[in-house]
């Protein structure tokens, strides 16, 4: 199958540290019709890998990883829409998918947050 993708990257030099961020996120912010929809149009993910605090790294540990992913989702709910940190985490139980992103290649498993933004009115 022939196929051609165009992507779109802007840098935000410091951005992350200002706000307190401490692992990546992406996001699709963009109203473009999405062709089939296994996701949602507008979503943000976040990945969680299983690494401690005191970046340990415990390979094999996709409870870890999981709730990384979920820390992180909370920390984006209350630092981008404005919600305490309970509302994020009951936003996160009703509207929040979890997905297992890498289990092999191990000891790196990734499990991701997906956020729908339809969500926020």
């Amino acid at each position: 199958m022939r196929s051609e993708s165009t992507f779109e990257f802007h840098l935000h030099k410091g951005a992350a540290a200002s706000k307190g961020i401490r692992s990546f996120y992406l996001a699709r912010t963009g109203t473009d019709p999405v062709p089939y929809r296994s996701s949602p149009g507008r979503f943000v993910a976040i990945p969680g890998m299983p690494i401690t605090a005191d970046d340990e790294n415990h390979g094999g540990d996709a409870t870890l990883a999981a709730k990384n992913a979920l820390l992180g989702m909370i920390e984006y709910i209350v630092r981008e829409h404005g919600y305490t940190r309970q509302q994020a985490y009951a936003i996160c139980s009703v509207a929040v998918d979890l997905k297992v992103s890498e289990l092999v290649d191990v000891p790196n498993f990734i499990v991701t947050t997906f956020l729908p933004l339809e969500i926020f009115v």
